[in-house]
């Protein structure tokens, strides 16, 4: 009975305990008869006037006779727990669970009952301010650009990793040994970095209790670029577990280093969120590592909202967009990823979602923390979603696959009526026709639109120029200049506007080195002018001062020996480059390669 009316109680009680009261737990021991024997301060402090009771007596009177049946239970050496209400020194009740154990019976036949007493609402209420404080501190931890490092002796791991949207990113993860082989091979000047590198190494190893060293080294970036790392570390022993826990400084790193999706440009500046490039380069990463891991990629769209706009103004819209956001982040909790494509279309990809049934559940839950943060911060104004999902591996293994599929199933539901979502499956959905559809984030759909348009142009013999397709496509790709140069000399005979006087023409192209890879593919991708550094400076500076960050380069020819290249760059940032860009690029550079021959 005391367990079935425990919450209404709960709720008379608080209103009437001393708002002094403080405990969370105590251990106190008891004689057969149940005198208190002995008890921690806490429980005295709780009990005050009433720690001369028998400490059955300290029971609400209708849950006594469970708690003694329990007891008279009792073998020596079990142990119960028990959930009941206990009195304090202001005679009023609170929620325990305490855990009795029942000694062995001494050679005269006694026994005795060691208690542990855990207050079930102070409990609660830590558990919560701990919440709030580990919530505060992950956001500190996102804001203050250093990365974050742990070694944990009993296991020999050390990771190294970075806060984003409420989840650590890893950046490095290994034994220690290993760790300490790679900063060694990507150290630089090693006889003068030695020193440090092994101080760490062995202050690690040791257990210093706090440490501090700099080392130049590359092991913590995908592209083992040298860079100085400060470091400042501390022991830490409690709880059972050893730790050595530190924050690591970055420095000569330059942000074409680091992820894109890690940098302050990768962010949504309405919202915080990644946005659609750091969203594509960060799951292309995310999936490039996978195994058999579950994902689920959501597309979501809020529906009707030039209507929002239009009826409530456009900072409801504004606040809409928030409200959306901040509630996709407090759900997925560190378990995925979210971002905004743009507009109000916002991309999930969830990491740590099981199966289906758990992301029903999160879809669930996300929903009710939309109404709720709608009914705090947008008065009366609600607005519904369409989403539409795709997984990994049944769906695809690559961006674009799971992006097209869910693009697809947000069309279904938004065509259904809206305010749904739609799981893709092949069975039900691969006989619905989107091919076209062209959606606000623009991925893979506008790279169809713009195959198809040029096609159509040099077919019905509307256009033939290139500069005009070179535009098309720099504007769809959102490329920062394109250019088809003569393979014969590697001059630019066409190219978009602004393009940089330095990409005029691309002799390099023409080096025994550059002309054997095009014999293996004809098409190059290069996404980090990094790997031209290592192997030609000269041409490394050229395209960097030009602004070229990362390029793609299609070769084409045919039997008559007529030659062309088509160059598509990223001016001022470096791009990882997509399979489906590759791919669009390449069919592009074709179709304009016919018209180019006629």
């Amino acid at each position: 009975m005391c367990i079935r009316d425990s919450l209404m109680m709960y709720n008379r009680i608080c209103d009437s305990q001393d708002p002094d009261y403080k405990l969370k737990f105590a251990k106190a021991v008891l004689q057969k008869d149940f005198v208190i024997l002995n008890a921690e301060e806490p429980l005295y402090d709780f009990l005050g006037k009433n720690s001369a009771s028998f400490f059955n007596k300290l029971i609400r009177p209708d849950c006594e006779e469970e708690f003694l049946f329990a007891c008279s239970s009792m073998s020596p050496g079990d142990t119960y727990s028990i959930i009941t209400f206990m009195r304090d020194k202001n005679d009023n009740y609170h929620p325990v669970d305490i855990h009795i154990s029942k000694s062995k019976p001494f050679e005269n036949g006694d026994w005795f009952y060691t208690a542990d007493i855990y207050s079930i609402d102070r409990i609660e209420t830590s558990f919560l301010t701990s919440q709030q404080k580990m919530d505060k501190y992950r956001m500190f931890m996102e804001i203050s650009g250093v990365v974050y490092m742990e070694f944990w002796p009993d296991t020999g791991r050390i990771v190294f990793y970075d806060y984003m949207l409420r989840k650590s990113h890893i950046l490095y993860e290994n034994n220690i040994e290993k760790w300490h082989e790679d900063v060694k091979t990507f150290a630089v000047d090693i006889d003068n970095n030695s020193f440090e590198i092994e101080q760490w190494y062995e202050s690690l190893v040791n257990l210093d209790s706090q440490f501090n060293c700099t080392v130049r080294t590359g092991f913590m970036n995908a592209n083992r670029i040298p860079e100085t790392l400060s470091i400042d570390a501390r022991y830490i022993s409690r709880h059972n577990a050893d730790v050595i826990v530190g924050i690591v400084k970055r420095r000569d790193i330059t942000q074409d280093d680091i992820p894109y999706y890690l940098t302050a440009a990768g962010k949504d500046a309405a919202t915080g969120l990644l946005n659609k490039r750091a969203l594509i380069e960060y799951t292309n990463d995310t999936l490039g590592t996978a195994s058999t891991k579950k994902y689920y990629m959501i597309l979501i769209d809020i529906d009707d909202f030039k209507s929002i706009n239009d009826t409530h103004g456009h900072l409801m819209g504004d606040k809409s967009i928030i409200v959306l956001a901040e509630s996709l982040i407090e759900t997925l909790d560190g378990r995925g990823v979210v971002g905004r494509f743009g507009g109000d279309e916002f991309f999930v990809l969830t990491e740590d979602i099981p199966d289906e049934q758990q992301l029903r559940l999160f879809l669930k839950a996300m929903l009710s923390k939309l109404r709720y943060n709608e009914s705090l911060k947008l008065g009366s104004m609600r607005f519904t979603l369409s989403m539409g999902i795709s997984q990994y591996p049944e769906a695809g293994r690559r961006f674009e696959d799971l992006f097209m599929l869910a693009d697809k199933a947000l069309y279904i539901a938004k065509d259904k009526g809206k305010n749904r979502y739609i799981i893709y499956r092949p069975e039900l959905h691969d006989s619905v026709d989107i091919v076209g559809r062209q959606t606000e984030a623009g991925v893979f759909p506008a790279y169809i639109k713009t195959l198809k348009k040029v096609i159509k142009d040099i077919a019905i013999g509307k256009s033939t120029e290139v500069e005009e397709f070179l535009e098309e496509i720099r504007s769809a790709f959102e490329l920062g200049a394109a250019a088809v140069y003569d393979a014969s000399d590697y001059n630019a005979i066409a190219y978009t506007k602004d393009c940089p006087r330095g990409l005029m023409s691309v002799e390099f192209m023409g080096n025994a080195s550059y002309k054997a890879l095009v014999e293996v593919d004809n098409v190059i991708v290069i996404n980090n002018l990094d790997s031209i550094e290592r192997e030609d400076k000269a041409v490394y500076r050229k395209l960097y001062d030009a602004g070229c960050r990362s390029y793609v380069s299609v070769f084409l020819s045919d039997n008559t020996g007529a030659e062309y290249i088509f160059v598509f760059y990223m001016l001022g940032e470096k791009h990882k480059w997509s399979s489906a860009e590759i791919d669009y690029l390449t069919m592009l550079s074709e179709v304009i390669y016919g018209a180019l021959k006629k």
